[in-house]
């Protein structure tokens, strides 16, 4: 079977979800990866094409395109929310391809706006890349004179709404954490600095808040290495589609702390540490998609963080059942062989 497998514009999750899915389909097909950084769209006719986005206006004005190209196009997309302004004209187009979404909250959500969802393939991650040398996780720590690392891996965007990752509440956290543990720093891989879309660092966090830059700065096995050094892995962010480093978190043993809604719910299960959110709020962002967003308190996600660093036998013996069930559930040698049955 030829398969084209097409990944969009400048979005490393999308990009990499693209080349893992080439590579387990390469097993039994013959298939061309494009990035759509470099190449529109691919030519020839295909057996089956699989696109790799955002389910927004914007991306779909190729899918007319793409259907020129194969009689099979499966669009695999999410969101973290409804989609907006999805036009009948662009329903009947989606009608004729094969929609899937990472997770039954997405879909939820795509039945919501008249969207039909015919599967849901969650993203996967290979187990090999998150395999790294002791000696370099401690090398790492010992940069930090052996203080307590929470990590945080999330991207923060200049154009677009930052308030999703929560970054602004995890801040805030630390500042309740620092007042009572002189131990602490948050490490936060990112591709903006906060000051850089408008997040102020408070004083008081100055020394334990260090941000790196992650695009095009750190190698995989570089930022596996941050996963297993850390002592408590956060993702404190208010919505996702799916959230990728929940089950990177989970494969290297540190079961993550997150915000109980939606599609990390689903994600994480029993294999992570839960904040309660107190309500749920809808925004309209730029009349693409109405983002939910589940709201928490600061000062509930400090009490997890420090019940983790306090409780550190019962948040190892959580993170080794963790890693087992990422390994059972988001193996994609696994996982995105369920193209090959689409």
């Amino acid at each position: 079977m030829n398969i084209a497998v097409i990944a969009p514009f400048q979005t490393a999750s999308f990009l990499d979800v693209a080349e893992k899915t080439a590579r387990v389909l390469r097993l039994n097909h013959n298939v061309a990866l494009h990035d759509m950084n470099t190449m529109f769209f691919p030519f020839g006719k295909w057996d089956k094409l699989i696109y790799f986005n955002t389910l927004f206006l914007p991306s779909l004005v190729h899918i007319p395109r793409f259907l020129a190209l194969t009689n099979r196009l499966i669009f695999s997309c999410d969101s973290e929310g409804i989609p907006l302004g999805i036009s009948d004209f662009f329903k009947r187009y989606l009608d004729v391809c094969i929609i899937s979404t990472p997770t039954f909250w997405v879909k939820q959500n795509y039945e919501k706006a008249g969207i039909k969802v015919h599967n849901v393939i969650p993203r996967a991650i290979d187990p090999n890349e998150f395999v790294v040398n002791k000696a370099d996780v401690e090398a790492y720590r010992k940069q930090f004179n052996n203080k307590k690392i929470i990590f945080f891996n999330g991207a923060l965007h200049e154009r677009m709404q930052h308030q999703r990752k929560g970054i602004e509440e995890l801040l805030q956290a630390l500042q309740l954490i620092c007042k009572k543990r002189d131990d602490v720093v948050l490490v936060h891989l990112t591709n903006h600095y906060p000051y850089e879309v408008g997040i102020p660092i408070p004083k008081e966090v100055e020394g334990k808040y260090i941000a790196e830059k992650l695009f095009g700065k750190l190698s995989k096995y570089e930022v596996a290495l941050r996963y297993h050094a850390c002592d408590v892995y956060v993702q404190p962010s208010h919505s996702e589609g799916f959230g990728m480093p929940l089950i990177e978190a989970m494969i290297c043993q540190k079961p993550p702390i997150f915000i109980n809604g939606g599609a990390m719910k689903e994600v994480v299960g029993e294999y992570g540490i839960k904040v309660e959110p107190t309500h749920v709020q809808t925004f309209n962002f730029m009349n693409l998609i109405e983002q939910i967003y589940f709201m928490f308190e600061p000062s509930d996600l400090a009490e997890a963080i420090l019940w983790s660093l306090d409780n550190k036998e019962q948040y190892e013996e959580l993170g080794i059942k963790a890693k087992e069930f990422a390994e059972r559930k988001y193996n994609c040698w696994v996982v995105y062989k369920e193209f090959e049955k689409v």
